[in-house]
């Protein structure tokens, strides 16, 4: 599985990547997110500046969603704001983030 990081054409997500730790300088995050369609999950880079919203349309789109208004949820149930970065809305390296709508849920 691979999976190209928005802002980065080419630059892909393999499993070796997952293995090895993202300096804290890196300008990438990892997270893996999971949705209704895709329960298993899918590992995807991000930028660490690009805003919540920009990120969980990229996953939407991968996971074959359209239209609403994505986002995430942390594992504590916590529904990103999808104005802010994922950097500024807390989101770290390996995070596990489910796909939701910022309305009416995915």
């Amino acid at each position: 599985m691979a999976v190209t990081a928005e802002g980065a054409p080419g630059d892909e997500l393999v499993a070796s990547d997952l293995e090895e730790e993202l300096p804290e300088d890196s300008p990438f995050l990892r997270g893996k997110v999971f949705s209704p369609r895709v329960p298993d999950g899918e590992w995807f880079r991000f930028r660490k500046d690009q805003t919540v919203g920009s990120a969980a349309q990229v996953a939407a789109t991968k996971f074959g969603y359209e239209g609403g208004s994505p986002t995430f949820e942390t594992k504590n149930k916590v529904v990103l704001d999808r104005n802010l970065t994922l950097a500024a809305a807390g989101v770290h390296d390996r995070e596990v983030l489910e796909l939701v709508d910022a309305g009416t849920g995915v």
